[in-house]
């Protein structure tokens, strides 16, 4: 499973913080993550944690301050699995990858 879902938390985009050419050019639905920028990845792990198969693998892409709550998120709908975040080219957080 792999998934690019908003995560960019709601106080992040309304400031200036979020690059002008990604607040006008992106729907801001695919951007708005919530108030925490979990609030489409938590109910995503959810349900990826009744559909994953054994031996499959959900990828899931998250924001670069997010890797210890969603590290912590993963452990709690996959107790079992193998969990890691892997930076970007930046060295910043950027991928979520479970191997259930």
């Amino acid at each position: 499973i792999v998934s690019n879902p908003p995560y960019v938390a709601r106080p992040t985009l309304r400031s200036r913080q979020t690059m002008p050419e990604v607040r006008q050019f992106e729907p801001h639905t695919a951007l708005d993550g919530g108030e925490s920028g979990l609030e489409s990845i938590e109910p995503l792990l959810a349900q990826a944690a009744k559909k994953l198969r054994p031996g499959g693998s959900l990828l899931v892409e998250i924001g670069f301050d997010q890797g210890r709550p969603v590290l912590q998120l993963a452990r709690r709908y996959f107790p079992q699995a193998k969990i890691a975040v892997k930076k970007d080219l930046a060295g910043l957080d950027r991928l979520l990858v479970v191997k259930n």
